[in-house]
């Protein structure tokens, strides 16, 4: 494959080029899932290239995660809560209901937190710059003695395994290309869970009794009965002034006698066929011979 490998625009690629690059890795790692139901688990630098005309290449599909209904639900609402400082015994309860944390193991809530927020970090703010220094501050934090005990009493279940390595793996790229760029908004895009349902639309009021009409004005003389209009009663209640008599109809004029359409007679087809035409076309334009009258 052609193009310029991630591993020399690491090293040698300027801000455009890094920041195009880690773009289109994390729309490519969090896009696949949704649109062919495949996580490719092995993102490293010689497995991309950036092609000259500015889209990404990608090799070895040989460790692929198989995610038929996309990214779990679970990772979106997780970041929601994280996002949005939301109640930390919820985020225990998901960590419990998808096997993260183990019947009868107990945990810190705030030390959760702790541990659990700069994971989200990069995508709750809409512009993020991965750096190494970012990364040897998130390493130095996980060492530490309180967060190494909450790792300790976290479990991955099986099925999260190539997840947890793409999460981790592909920071090690981003922070390695020092790239910049709004990885809040390609992220969010392809993460189920995140929005909250919306609430059901309260049923709506039903509609009162109509109002009754006002009394029917008596039809004026000479206006046929049923023809008189109906008052009806102005803002303030008080009857409104009568309305003007309907104005009897005028009787159309009689449309104009049309006669009756005659039949119409086919007249049979006289057009001689082409050889009866020739026979008397010759006929009549053969010359005549004279014949003398015999003497009496």
């Amino acid at each position: 494959m052609d193009g310029t490998p991630l591993a020399r625009i690491i090293t040698d690629g300027t801000t455009a080029e890094r920041n195009r690059s880690g773009i289109l890795i994390v729309r490519f790692l969090f896009s696949g899932p949704a649109r062919v139901g495949l996580l490719h688990a092995d993102p490293h630098p010689g497995n991309f290239r950036l092609l000259a005309d500015g889209r990404l290449g990608v090799l070895d599909f040989g460790a692929v995660d198989r995610l038929p209904d996309g990214f779990p639900p679970f990772f979106g609402k997780l970041l929601r809560l994280m996002h949005t400082d939301g109640d930390l015994e919820e985020v225990e309860d998901e960590l419990r209901a998808h096997g993260f944390l183990r019947e009868g193991v107990s945990v810190d809530l705030a030390a959760l937190r702790a541990f659990l927020a700069p994971l989200a970090e990069p995508s709750k703010v809409d512009s993020f710059k991965f750096s190494r220094e970012w990364l040897r501050n998130e390493a130095t934090r996980f060492t530490d003695l309180r967060s190494s005990s909450i790792a300790r009493r976290l479990n991955l279940p099986p099925s999260y395994v190539l997840i947890h390595r793409v999460s981790t793996a592909g920071v090690g790229v981003l922070c390695q290309l020092e790239c910049e760029g709004p990885f809040r908004a390609e992220v969010l895009q392809w993460m189920p869970g995140y929005t909250e349902p919306a609430e059901p639309a309260e049923p709506a009021e039903p509609a009162g009794p109509a109002e009754p009409a006002g009394p029917a004005e008596p039809a004026a003389p000479g206006q046929p009965p049923g023809s008189a209009r109906t008052a009806r009663p102005t803002a303030d209640g008080s009857a409104a002034k009568p309305a003007r008599p309907a104005q009897p109809r005028r009787r159309p004029k009689p449309a104009a006698q049309v006669p009756a359409a005659q039949p119409t007679t086919v007249q049979p087809n006289t057009v001689q066929p082409p050889a009866a035409r020739s026979a008397a076309a010759r006929s009549a334009a053969a010359p005549q011979r004279y014949v003398p009258e015999s003497p009496a």
